[in-house]
């Protein structure tokens, strides 16, 4: 009896050590990634790698504590190596004087930032001359829009800056968030409920129409490392879209769980401080935009009242889920309204502008982009 006891204490010592020895060189797989990451972009872009922390923080960081550890380490240089750089992705040179007014609202608050155009004719010469490999990959999309969306993760990851959609109007200087080294923002939570269902706790859906990113920050090379694999559909949402950035960087978050390497942290702020709805609801927004979003945020409340599929039963114990479905239109069970906001999505619109329904606003009174910012550039000038 002794002999087997004293076994049994030798066979439970040799698997720990085992599973921890297993362990530390997952770790040590996942961390060289990132190291051997870091080494490939240096030569890609002027800027210098950052030194290693001495700590380890978590790879996407989307809540208010782990922002504290983010900026008392990644940020503890005193730099900034988000540049000043604004990124504009539109048709030509012209803009309609609703946009302009948009574009107004960041002048005023960053005199100093350059404001960059990429124009329709500039991309492809773009997508060529910098990510050669990618370029029968983006010419293969039909869609306008998913080459939009995918060639704004190159901008972020050759050159570094914001990128945000042309009608969003800002509110609040940005340089609080120049300190990290990638952000992405989130779609409101009525957004996830519509992309993938019922569920909760609410899943971050990332949203592609405001990033910030250093020049080579990790992130982004993992973002068109998997646009390059991923099966192209109709679906632009799920392509390079909210549902796709989400699912991708979701799948970044699983593989490299944790890093001290700053050129890889991703910092997720609040919903409501980049994509907030006028008091929380859908009362200042368009009629046609009301009724799309009640028409998909319907379809999600719609499965959460099926007692055949047992998910459902457990959900509907959830108060928050049950109070947004009786009123759909009121948003405060699942969106916290208390942060500050920096930028707005203007929803006052009708439609896209990509898509087939258009505001007359967006080509008329048309305007030079360039008597509206300072320091402008096309982007063709910087091929």
């Amino acid at each position: 009896m002794l002999f087997r006891g004293k076994l049994r204490k030798i066979i439970f010592v040799t698997c720990l050590l085992m599973l921890g020895y297993a362990s530390l060189s997952l770790m040590a797989s996942l961390f060289e990634d990132l190291s051997i990451d870091g080494v490939i972009l240096e030569k890609q872009t002027t800027n210098t790698v950052p030194s290693a922390l001495h700590t380890f923080l978590p790879t996407v960081c989307a809540n208010e504590s782990c922002r504290r550890h983010y900026e008392d380490h990644m940020s503890a240089s005193g730099t900034l190596p988000i540049p000043k750089i604004r990124h504009i992705l539109w048709r030509n040179e012209f803009i309609s004087d609703y946009f302009a007014q948009q574009v107004k609202s960041w002048q005023r608050i960053h005199p100093d930032w350059t404001y960059v155009l990429w124009r329709d004719q500039d991309l492809e010469p773009f997508v060529a001359a910098n990510f050669p490999e990618l370029l029968d990959k983006f010419r293969s999309l039909e869609l306008k829009i998913m080459r939009i969306d995918m060639i704004r993760y190159m901008l972020l990851l050759k050159l570094g800056g914001v990128y945000a959609d042309l009608d969003y109007k800002l509110v609040r200087s940005l340089d609080e968030f120049r300190r990290f080294y990638a952000v992405v923002t989130r779609e409101p939570e009525t957004h996830s409920l519509q992309l993938f269902g019922p569920h909760w706790p609410i899943r971050p859906a990332a949203s592609p129409a405001f990033l910030m990113s250093a020049p080579g920050h990790i992130f982004f090379r993992f973002v068109l490392k998997q646009l390059s694999k991923r099966k192209i559909s109709e679906d632009i949402l799920a392509f390079a879209g909210p549902e796709g950035l989400t699912i991708t960087l979701e799948q970044y978050q699983i593989r490299y769980p944790l890093t001290n390497n700053p050129l890889a942290g991703v910092y997720v702020p609040p919903s409501f401080s980049f994509y907030p709805y006028e008091n929380n609801s859908l009362d200042g927004v368009s009629k046609h935009f009301k009724d799309y979003r009640i028409l998909k945020l319907g379809k999600s409340c719609s499965k959460l009242a099926r007692w055949i599929d047992p998910r459902m039963y457990f959900l509907r114990k959830v108060k928050n889920l049950t109070q947004l479905c009786s009123d759909m239109t009121k948003f405060n069970a699942v969106t916290d309204s208390s942060p500050p906001v920096y930028a707005i999505h203007d929803m006052r619109k009708s439609g896209t502008s990509w898509g087939i329904t258009h505001t007359p606003e967006y080509f008329a009174n048309l305007t030079e982009m360039a008597k509206i910012v300072k320091n402008f550039r096309l982007g063709g000038s910087l091929l």
